[in-house]
């Protein structure tokens, strides 16, 4: 899931993932009429039961936002319907896309349905567009965000309320990294199941018309009618949109000590010395201070994929084909500040 900019001024932009799932005979099967009232009539041959029983699947609005745990990692989130049991996101990334024909960019009910399944950096589509790659992003959660210094850059910002802030102005013809780009099941149920993802949207100017008395631009983000935001939120759109940096909330005034423990967004993989990932997913290491990446260049694609994205993270993407007959894997970290300040640990795949 990514955004396009597809106008003529800087866009600052946010989305909310709001999660259904169903289980039981019947799951999947939406209302075919409307009462009185307008409201959707369950269809009569779902009897299936909602992990989260205060939804319905047929009103996206009760469907339930991913909200991350606190401490937690973006792609796990903090309800009690548990999805995740059930189902692995893969957050971040980029792919290649056709840019929207200058022509269609008008119609504001235009949806694009050129994308191919597989579109090279060379690739061209009928219209003659070529293909365009979006930035790679990284997804972080506010918290984070917050701890690496609030960064402005190819960032996807999870917030406590579910919404994802792009931190950086889209320009015109631009995109967004991938906030999602891929979801991959974990523990497929016996019975019957629906699993759906809403995707809510919202893009606004930096400056915009005057409607009702008020100017219609990213300060909209606040009222309560479009999902309202968090301080830190503002704080990350104001400093985006109009410059300000970020208030800090340190009290110390004394060095901080660099730090290039290699960590993972998942910590259940780590124990001391050794990291054990699990074939056909993507992990990101990640230190709390910029360090020297060190590791294999030579790996062998069949186990596992190294993948930089900067000083303080690094991607690897584990082979569905890895086996605990792989061999081990060496990952070392020398901070960029302090050179006697290193870690390492040993990738070994179960």
């Amino acid at each position: 899931m990514y955004i396009e900019n597809w106008g003529k001024a800087d866009l600052f932009v946010r989305v909310r993932l709001d999660e259904y799932m169903e289980i039981g005979e019947g799951a999947g099967l939406k209302s075919l009429s409307v009462d009185d009232n307008g409201k959707p009539v369950p269809n009569p041959l779902n009897f299936a039961q909602p992990l989260d029983p205060r939804a319905n699947i047929d009103d996206v609005t009760t469907w339930t936002p991913h909200i991350p745990k606190i401490g937690g990692v973006p792609d796990e989130c903090d309800s009690a319907a548990d999805f995740h049991h059930y189902w692995t996101w893969i957050m971040g990334g980029e792919k290649n896309y056709y840019p929207v024909l200058e022509e269609l960019r008008a119609d504001q009910d235009y949806i694009d349905n050129s994308g191919e399944e597989t579109i090279a950096a060379s690739s061209v589509n009928v219209s003659g567009v070529s293909s365009k790659s979006t930035p790679r992003a990284l997804v972080l959660t506010m918290e984070k965000w917050l701890n690496m210094g609030s960064p402005v850059g190819d960032y996807w910002v999870i917030d406590r309320d579910g919404w994802s802030y792009w931190a950086s102005p889209i320009q015109n013809g631009d995109a967004t990294g991938l906030l999602v780009s891929g979801v991959t099941a974990r523990n497929v149920p016996e019975d019957t199941y629906f699993y759906g993802v809403n995707v809510v949207a919202q893009m606004a100017t930096r400056t915009g018309l005057i409607v009702n008395g008020q100017e219609d631009n990213y300060e909209r983000f606040s009222d309560p009618e479009n999902g309202g935001w968090t301080a830190d939120a503002e704080d990350l759109v104001r400093q985006i949109a109009d410059g300000r940096p970020v208030m800090s909330t340190a009290t110390t005034t004394e060095p901080i000590p660099a730090d290039v423990t290699i960590k993972c967004d998942d910590d259940d993989v780590i124990y001391k010395t050794m990291i054990h990932p699990e074939p056909g997913r993507e992990y990101i290491l990640y230190t709390e201070s910029p360090a020297i990446w060190t590791y294999p260049l030579d790996a062998d694609p069949n186990d596992l994929v190294f993948e930089p994205i900067d000083d303080m993270h690094l991607k690897i993407i584990v082979s569905p084909q890895a086996s605990e007959e792989s061999p081990y894997y060496k990952v070392s970290t020398e901070s960029k500040s302090d050179s006697s300040q290193k870690d390492s640990k040993t990738i070994m795949i179960m």
